[in-house]
């Protein structure tokens, strides 16, 4: 996996350049709060919903095509229980189908999970840390409010490797649906 990630990471290094050559630069940002639900080893410990949000800086070397970087933040917020949060930091490539204002997106990408884990797993007791390498997929769309702004709503899938807390192994897998609210620059 730690192979994967340099690979890409090196790809990117070497087309972000040389596709940007001749084009409008096209960059974004976006707020997307949401929420978050378990699909992996953790779907029974977790039954609320879990909030979700992050920040992606993009940039597109075409109409149909962006790059982007993506910093969020998880939290169960289940106080005196089964508590998770993380940082996940991810690079996602996008393939986007405009159409008037509306415009189509899917993608995928790779990312580290920083992640911290208080409560009982298997009937242990665990407050550890542990950071783990993943990936994710995703859907979405976005509607142009203007030249500047847009509004959208987005479903990802992240799956991780199994993260480790106090000899505990488990997957981090879940669903993530939030809203987009965004601005081109």
């Amino acid at each position: 996996m730690k192979r994967l990630i340099l690979l890409f990471s090196l790809t990117l290094v070497i087309l972000f350049p040389i596709s940007g050559l001749g084009q409008d630069k096209h960059s974004y940002l976006v707020l997307e709060p949401g929420a978050f639900f378990f699909k992996g080893d953790l779907e029974e410990e977790h039954h609320s919903v879990a909030f979700y949000s992050q920040l992606v800086y993009g940039y597109k070397l075409h109409p149909n095509f962006s790059l982007q970087g993506e910093i969020g933040y998880l939290h169960s917020g289940i106080s005196g229980g089964n508590d998770i949060h993380g940082v996940p930091i991810a690079l996602s490539v996008t393939s986007i189908y405009p159409y008037r204002n509306l415009e189509l997106f899917i993608g995928g990408g790779l990312g580290i999970y920083f992640t911290q884990y208080e409560g009982r797993l298997n009937n242990v007791p665990v407050d550890d840390r542990d950071n783990v390498f993943g990936g994710h997929l995703f859907i979405g769309a976005d509607y142009n409010i203007g030249a500047n702004f847009f509004i959208g709503i987005e479903g990802k899938y992240i799956f991780t490797e199994k993260a480790e807390y106090s000899g505990e192994k488990v997957n981090l897998n879940g669903l993530a649906t939030a809203l987009r609210l965004g601005l081109r620059f």
